[in-house]
């Protein structure tokens, strides 16, 4: 009964750290865009440097709350330096995901729901794994 119960609470834990995932990605990403039409609006950035930009701000945002709140951790420079990591990795898998898809002549919509149905739950998966594994 103990082992039915410390499972229950993990995947409870799981999904309560996933949900809450989920809401910062939510406002990272309106952050990015808000930063990044700023950005382009009022001090004429190019969009590219504006989306860099806004990519750091998005994840100092995500970083910042994902520790806080999400995995309830500590910021530390370590965890900081994994999270930045993680996200260059999952930008690796977009781009590998849309150029795949494009040279099997899927539609370009098409990689995009393929980007967004698995690549926030892969960062997850490495963020509780490895950015912010707990500690024993």
């Amino acid at each position: 009964m103990a082992a039915g119960s410390e499972l229950n609470r993990e995947v409870n834990n799981w999904i309560k750290q996933l949900v809450r995932f989920g809401g910062v990605g939510i406002f990272a990403t309106i952050i990015h865009s808000l930063v990044a039409l700023l950005l382009i609006k009022a001090l004429l950035f190019g969009s590219t440097a504006a989306n860099v930009c806004a990519f750091f701000a998005a994840n100092g945002f995500s970083y910042t709350f994902n520790s806080l709140w999400s995995f309830q951790q500590k910021m530390r420079v370590a965890t900081f330096t994994k999270f930045l990591t993680t996200s260059l990795i999952t930008l690796v898998l977009i781009v590998l995901i849309t150029k795949l898809s494009d040279q099997w002549g899927l539609r370009a919509e098409f990689s995009v729901l393929i980007v967004a149905a698995i690549i926030p739950f892969i960062g997850f998966v490495i963020h509780k794994f490895w950015t912010f594994k707990e500690e024993i």
